[in-house]
């Protein structure tokens, strides 16, 4: 589709005060100079184009509550992009940022932020201005260090750390009160961090792929309200004769060659098997960075949904996974 039409797209949406407008899959290189007349629009999506510029065309859409720029090849991030006030929910997944600069920080209203895939070295620590997160996924990046700050962001749920380089959390990690899934998976970990096991709202932790041999059963007392621990492809092969009955404990290999096991160690409240196949290949697809051609969403969202959609209120008032 070539700008042209693109544009006529645009004039179309305007006049039917269009407020879900997605030209994701469009080959486009830029944006067409009429997308700031959509002044009733709420949610843009703009995924796997072949934007190179960031659009700040964009800043000037100030109703807009959701942004999806996922799978371009945009190198920074749209100046002037705290003019967005609105803005719940952004995605800029699978694009080579490299770094975020501050204008990210001033968006007080954001709830979902979503960052795999960016080349990013270090969070800075001005993320703990955002303390209205509730999930956020820096997935698949090369982050070596989480910065004291992160602990500002108390109503944060859902967390993604994995396929990063980190070996340790600020003690401060656990004042993350809100947090229900952590995801450490595929980093350098020896040793779950103390800081997590504090964590007493915490439902699901995800540490595949790490450096873990053992874990001291001070560690598996203080975990005892997780719905599932998975310690699968650590040095960590098979569990202590003692830890028997811990079933929401998974060790050994994934695929194949531990699907047995797998299949076996079911999770507390007895996960099904659809759900454990659900939630592989949610994360999966989250790596891959793919994008939904119809919806026009992230794979990233995909999968936080799913796993979001497993947590139901307990009559009690408590979490519990279904």
């Amino acid at each position: 589709m070539d700008l042209l039409e693109i544009e006529k797209l645009l004039n179309k949406a305007v006049e039917n005060n269009l407020e879900v407008l997605n030209l994701s899959n469009r080959n486009m290189t830029i944006l067409p100079s009429n997308i700031h007349r959509l002044d009733k629009i709420r949610k843009l999506m703009l995924n796997n184009n072949k934007l190179v510029m960031p659009p700040s065309e964009i800043t000037n859409l100030v109703t807009l509550e959701e942004l999806t720029l996922d799978s371009n090849s945009l190198t920074m991030l749209p100046s002037g992009l705290s003019q967005l006030c609105n803005l719940k929910f952004f995605s800029i997944c699978s694009n080579p940022l490299n770094y975020l600069t501050p204008d990210l920080f001033f968006l007080q209203g954001l709830t979902n932020l979503w960052l795999a895939e960016c080349q990013l070295v270090s969070i800075p620590a001005e993320i703990g201005h955002l303390v209205n997160l509730e999930t956020v996924s820096v997935r698949g990046n090369r982050i070596t260090t989480v910065p004291c700050d992160f602990s500002n962001l108390v109503n944060l749920r859902w967390c993604c750390f994995a396929e990063n380089q980190l070996d340790s959390l600020p003690d401060e990690f656990c004042n993350l009160r809100s947090l229900v899934y952590l995801d450490l998976s595929e980093n350098s970990f020896r040793s779950v961090p103390e800081c997590v096991t504090k964590l007493g709202g915490l439902l699901t932790l995800l540490i595949r792929s790490n450096e873990i041999s053992s874990m001291c059963d001070d560690t598996v007392l203080a975990l005892a309200n997780l719905n599932k621990l998975d310690l699968r492809d650590n040095p960590i092969k098979e569990k202590p004769t003692h830890w028997k009955g811990l079933d929401y404990i998974l060790v050994g290999k994934t695929g194949l060659d531990g699907l047995d096991e797998e299949l076996s160690a079911g999770c507390h409240g007895d996960q099904s098997e659809e759900e454990e196949s659900s939630e592989e290949s949610g994360e999966t697809s989250e790596k891959s960075g793919e994008v939904n051609s119809q919806s026009g969403e992230t794979s990233d969202a995909c999968e936080q949904k799913e796993e979001e959609e497993k947590y139901t209120e307990h009559p009690t008032g408590v979490l519990t996974s279904c």
